[in-house]
């Protein structure tokens, strides 16, 4: 069976067979799921809401996030404080928000281009 073009091969459809014997390939359009948002208040009260994409950009928030979720704490009632002033913690997010559709992650070592087993760490006086 050929699948036609604008068929997602890779996602589920389905097959409807017209008078004549014609055949008619259905895919149903995927929903949208509101993605979960989380709340992080700085050391001066103020909150935002951040999506879990753009919060996975800080390994802080991260860490503190899978302590939370430990705690069987759930998601709506997660509060995040971070002990930093209210216009840091802005500027931070707003930072995560902007780089949550980037694909590209860069491991430490290859900001180097060397292999750390092979660097000479030594310091000389």
């Amino acid at each position: 069976m050929k699948i036609p073009a604008g068929i997602d091969p890779t996602r589920e459809f389905y097959v409807d067979y017209k008078p004549g014997g014609r055949m008619v390939f259905i895919q149903p359009k995927p929903k949208k799921v509101p993605e979960q948002k989380y709340k992080v208040r700085s050391h001066d009260g103020q909150c935002f809401k951040i999506s879990w994409t753009a919060l996975s950009y800080s390994p802080f928030l991260l860490d503190m996030l899978d302590d939370a979720e430990r705690d069987n704490i759930h998601p709506e009632d997660i509060i995040l404080d971070v002990d930093c002033p209210s216009d840091v913690l802005k500027k931070v997010l707003q930072w995560c928000i902007y780089h949550k559709h980037d694909i590209t992650e860069i491991q430490p070592w290859d900001m180097w281009g060397k292999d750390p087993l092979l660097m000479d760490f030594s310091i000389s006086l």
